[in-house]
């Protein structure tokens, strides 16, 4: 089936289904795209055609393949989560994985004298010299 896009059927979405529940079987550390196509025996792309192909009015040929690709990156997504919070996974390749659930690692510092803003007057040099209001 390697790189067939026209060997799509209702059997693939059941076998997408099994992969999802039982990924760790494959010695998968948590579902992915690229396990499925392994699985499959298909290239990630016929996997991304699949899930991007458009009927003529602009709806998705396959919407349910769509939904189960959806909840196999929701499982993804939760594994990673619970298995790095567990400290199962390292938690920097958990990071990484998460960026692509829309996770981001940000911190913010507030520059507050008393509540009130800091100024800084630049002076010709370039260098910053704190200032007054």
């Amino acid at each position: 089936m390697a790189g067939k896009r026209n060997a799509y059927s209702q059997a693939i979405v059941k076998k997408v289904e099994k992969y999802i529940d039982e990924f760790e079987k494959y010695e998968h550390a948590f579902p992915s795209e690229t396990g499925l196509s392994e699985v499959l025996k298909i290239n990630r792309a016929t996997i991304k055609y699949w899930k991007t192909l458009k009927n003529p009015d602009d709806t998705l040929k396959h919407p349910e393949f769509a939904d189960v690709l959806d909840r196999l990156l929701a499982k993804q997504e939760l594994v990673c989560w619970w298995k790095g919070m567990r400290q199962e996974y390292n938690a920097n390749l958990c990071k990484l994985l998460l960026a692509k659930h829309g996770y981001i690692n940000e911190s913010k510092q507030d520059l507050t004298s008393n509540g009130e803003g800091i100024v800084f007057n630049m002076n010709f040099s370039g260098k910053a010299k704190p200032g007054k209001k």
